[in-house]
């Protein structure tokens, strides 16, 4: 903690003395060196930069210290390679060369022991691969696998986090153009899952395949024989799941949702909506927000007198 502490202190340090040395002559209003020695500069600031460089070094190889003792009990939670990999995963975008085998690293732990590691550890694991992918160091490829893989832990939350991640991810690969080669290899190793045993593993896979091809990433024919594949499941839900998206059920109960959420009281009458109006910003979007508000106070009350005289009747 102490090092880590030292490292932090050190980076913003030699930052900060950069620009307050003696060498600069002039300093403007703002705060920023107008005229300076350049080469004094310089040669600072490589003294300063080749210090954190050395302290990058320890702490990477504290990291392997600590990573070599959590591996002999991965179930037991350790606070300070919780925190040291949180660090560097924030980190790491700037010591490219010294923390290249820090992802391989966490990979590992996460492939060996996935389903016996705490919870925390392994969530801070998963959070450190994901703030290291859109770091862009480490591939696509290798990061989406892996989470798919620990679909199989027995963890709600963790598979939540990798349901909304490996959607969203999978989106922004193919947001500017489809990149057919990953799409093809996703897909594949989808549709071994879908052949596994475990309920939970196959039907997390079957949604995040349904998902993606109703928002259009995933629309092609391998996906729907893939989908396809799941209506002859053993697995009840999964096999539901799959006939449901076929019929386009699921689009007609969102639908009816949808309809009966819009034939619920409002919670506010129109002469407190309009007071509401006339306080604050007048503007475009509000105005249209109050007549859809207005609209629907109408609709009930035409409902509501409708359902009285039938009851009258």
């Amino acid at each position: 903690g102490q090092q880590i502490t030292c490292f932090k202190s050190l980076a913003v340090w030699s930052h900060r003395k950069l620009y307050t040395d003696k060498n600069v002559r002039k300093i403007s209003r703002k705060g920023y060196p107008i005229c300076f020695k350049f080469t004094t500069v310089t040669e600072s600031y490589k003294k300063r930069l080749s210090v954190i460089q050395g302290r990058v070094s320890e702490t990477m190889a504290l990291l392997s210290h600590l990573m070599q003792t959590f591996q002999l009990q991965p179930s037991k939670y350790d606070e300070k390679l919780d925190e040291l990999i949180s660090f560097l995963s924030q980190v790491s975008h700037c010591y490219k060369e010294e923390v290249i085998d820090f992802p391989e690293q966490l990979s590992d732990i996460l492939k060996n022991h996935s389903t016996v590691l705490d919870r925390t550890m392994r969530m801070t694991l998963v959070k450190a691969l994901i703030m290291l992918r859109n770091k862009e160091l480490i591939s696509a490829a290798q990061v989406l696998q892996l989470f798919f893989k620990l679909l199989r832990c027995e963890d709600r939350l963790l598979r939540k986090t990798i349901y909304q991640y490996v959607v969203a991810d999978i989106k922004s690969i193919n947001s500017k153009h489809k990149n057919a080669k990953l799409n093809s290899a996703l897909q594949t190793f989808m549709f071994s899952m879908l052949q596994e045993n475990n309920a939970v593993t196959v039907k997390t896979a079957l949604d995040i395949m349904i998902d993606l091809y109703k928002r259009n990433v995933w629309n092609d024919d391998k996906t729907v024989n893939v989908i396809t594949t799941a209506c002859f499941s053993k697995i009840t839900k999964v096999m539901v799941a799959a006939m449901k998206f076929f019929l386009g059920k699921d689009e007609l109960e969102e639908k009816d949702d949808s309809d009966s959420d819009n034939d619920e009281a409002p919670k506010k009458s129109a002469k407190e909506l309009v007071l509401g109006h006339r306080v604050g910003k007048k503007t475009k979007k509000r105005k249209k927000k109050l007549e859809r508000a207005l609209q629907a106070v109408k609709r009930h009350k035409k409902k509501k007198v409708g359902t009285e005289e039938i009851g009258r009747a």
